[in-house]
């Protein structure tokens, strides 16, 4: 594993701005391969000092909103029972203020 951020930089971020595995993979994407973000941010977290896993409505950056996209996906399987498809697109708007706080982590990790 290799992230441009030191683990004491990384460590001091998180105590004061906790973020959930799946927003702390997305701030570090870029440097993996094959991973999502849930999965690179738990990778993250096993080389850090803050091993504490914080769940997704305690998180910083998204105030739960990765926790709810089980949610999401099973509401648009129910919307779209009956219908057939050879393909399918779909489009998120993320809130202003989730991508500011999202900002404020790359900044202060110097990413």
């Amino acid at each position: 594993m290799d992230i441009p951020t030191s683990a004491a930089v990384l460590t001091d971020v998180l105590q004061k701005n906790p973020l959930c595995d799946a927003c702390l993979g997305r701030v570090y994407r870029s440097c993996f391969q094959g991973m999502n973000n849930d999965q690179i941010g738990k990778e993250i977290r096993r080389n850090i000092t803050i091993k504490k896993e914080i769940p997704s409505d305690a998180c910083w950056v998204c105030e739960g909103l990765t926790g709810e996209i089980d949610h999401f996906v099973t509401l648009i399987e129910q919307k779209l029972k009956g219908y057939e498809f050879a393909s399918f697109l779909i489009g998120t708007q993320i809130a202003d203020d989730v991508i500011a706080r999202q900002r404020q982590i790359v900044a202060s990790l110097d990413i």
